[in-house]
């Protein structure tokens, strides 16, 4: 018998415009399965681009672990590097994509190329202008900003002093990713993901570099990863400038602080603005309490590097394919379609979420010491960044169930209520904070998953309240099987980590290596046979729709390159 989400699996994203994925207005419609499947292709292929862009991050901490290991030096360049990276998540995770692609997508169904045009130049102008102002408070204003964000850091001499120097080199940084990351947003809305999903990797091996061959001949060489960090920033920039002057979308500069369609975006970025806000304060508390233990915020940055390296793949590369999937589906009359385009991506994160973060939490150590430990970076380090890891995974799939949830939001042209959810998302973070510290460091990642969840919660609540019923017995029927078939897995992978292989403390690297290797491939196949018996139908559409093959599809895997 086939499952209720099985049957789901077949129907229901019943009209796409080909607009939305790059195609000319008017050029038609898409099929269900169609639909679907070159949303699962998109989001294919910007998985792989995106692990690789993990990856590369990855390596660059592990690159700035073994220079400066988990003390003064890590803390002082991941916490001015912070600041100038919070605006950045503003402006290229979600908030500006979030609202310029369903403003551009309606653009181009009701107006001309050259007026769509001169629209993406105009606000290209705008947002130019406004970081430009927004970077230059940043660098008057940084050492107000650092005693408040790193207060701790006031304790050990210099420490404080040097990351205002490192705030003020590196803000510019802010400039170059608002630009890239409007030009991400541009190349999306036209199904070309590939160009922007890889240019976060020139600034991991701008990093890389400066941190091989710059800083090591500085007199400061927090400087020279700071520097890194800037080339990172244009080499952003400069990457999709090519791929969006072949697509001719945007027109010369025009900036026209009047213009009604351009007044409209921004003011739509408003709202995200108060909810930029609390999640800066919720950040800001974060290093702040991070900042009262000797290397707290490179424990917590290397815990959440290794989280990224699951939800960096194939999360975020759902939802920057979903996000003009339902930009287009919100200007529809039938809500079905956006309903069930959001339940798929839902059930699809959680599928690949929640065995990953029983994963992390089961081979904790033996993953951060294979990743990380090794120079200045020993084994109490290990430890402590492995506990801050285990607590962060717990929230894996709020986390990321969040993005989903918040771009559903935005495509509705709702930029309120996730402010208020992030309100919540705040105070639930603060009391675990206060309540927990006694745990150390960890607590603070215990309590960003026990706000995620809570984040989690209300963005669901408001949005079926508003769009009706989004299917949450399929999603139910999805997190019974899944979190069985993950139990299945984490039992049997803790058993050939630390029973049959042996892993330990003292286990030599090359051992360990191989051991975790064998413990994840073992517990992937359990996982996957586990969820075939308990019938699943999440392995099976993935792979259809991954397969499936037809004109239309063909050339939409060709505009997603």
């Amino acid at each position: 018998m086939r499952s209720d989400d099985g049957a789901a699996g077949e129907a229901t994203i019943a009209r796409v415009s080909a607009n939305a994925t790059g195609g000319p207005p008017g050029s038609g419609t898409l099929a269900p399965e169609e639909a679907r499947g070159r949303l699962v292709r998109s989001a294919s292929l910007i998985t792989v681009l995106t692990l690789l862009s993990r990856i590369t991050g990855y390596a660059r901490d592990k690159v700035i672990a073994a220079l400066f290991g988990a003390g003064a030096a890590s803390d002082v360049f991941y916490a001015a590097f912070r600041i100038p990276n919070l605006l950045r998540q503003l402006v290229a995770e979600g908030a500006l994509p979030g609202v310029f692609i369903p403003s551009y997508t309606e653009q181009r169904r009701d107006r001309s190329p050259e007026e769509v045009r001169l629209f993406a130049a105009r606000v290209l102008s705008t947002l130019t202008l406004l970081v430009s102002i927004l970077t230059g408070l940043g660098i008057l204003f940084a050492p107000a900003i650092v005693r408040v964000l790193a207060k701790g850091f006031a304790a050990t001499p210099g420490k404080l002093d040097q990351t205002i120097l490192l705030t003020r080199v590196m803000f510019p940084y802010l400039l170059f990713v608002s630009v890239a990351a409007l030009l991400q947003a541009i190349l999306n809305a036209h199904g070309r993901f590939a160009i922007s999903a890889l240019s976060p990797v020139a600034l991991n091996l701008s990093i890389i570099a400066a941190a091989v061959f710059l800083a090591p001949r500085m007199a400061d060489p927090t400087l020279g990863l700071a520097a890194g960090v800037l080339l990172g920033g244009v080499l952003q920039m400069a990457v999709q400038v090519p791929w969006v002057r072949s697509l001719s979308a945007v027109s010369r500069w025009s900036f026209s602080p009047r213009d009604a369609a351009v007044l409209s975006v921004f003011a739509l970025l408003i709202p995200r603005l108060f909810g930029f806000g609390i999640y800066a304060v919720n950040l800001a508390l974060s290093t702040r309490f991070a900042s009262a233990w000797d290397g707290g915020v490179s424990y917590l940055t290397y815990g959440n590097r290794v989280i990224e390296l699951v939800r960096g793949g194939f999360v975020i590369s759902v939802s920057t394919a979903l996000l003009p999937l339902l930009a287009h589906q919100a200007l529809e009359d039938d809500r079905a379609p956006f309903r069930d385009t959001l339940m798929f991506g839902l059930r699809m994160v959680a599928f690949v979420t929640i065995p990953g973060a029983v994963g992390l939490i089961v081979l904790r150590e033996p993953i951060v010491r294979l990743l990380f430990q090794g120079g200045a970076f020993g084994p109490e380090a290990t430890v402590q960044t492995a506990a801050a890891m285990a607590f962060y995974a717990l929230g894996l799939a709020f986390i990321s169930s969040n993005s989903l949830l918040i771009f559903a939001h935005y495509a509705r042209k709702d930029t309120r209520t996730p402010v208020y959810c992030a309100a919540a998302d705040l105070v639930v973070f603060v009391a675990a904070s206060l309540m927990l510290r006694g745990m150390g460091v960890a607590s603070i990642a215990l309590a960003t998953s026990l706000a995620a969840a809570t984040h989690c919660a209300l963005l669901a609540l408001t949005l079926r309240r508003r769009e009706g019923r989004l299917g949450g017995r399929r999603l139910a029927a999805t997190l019974v099987r899944v979190l069985a078939a993950a139990a299945a897995m984490g039992a049997v992978s803790w058993f050939v980590a630390y029973r049959l292989l042996g892993l330990g403390r003292g286990t030599p690297i090359g051992r360990a290596a191989i051991g975790v290797a064998i413990a994840i491939a073992v517990g992937a196949a359990v996982y996957l046979a586990a969820a075939v018996a308990l019938r699943a139908p999440e392995p099976a559409e993935f792979l259809r729709l991954l397969r499936r093959r037809n004109p239309a599809a063909t050339a939409a895997s060709g505009d997603a390159t």
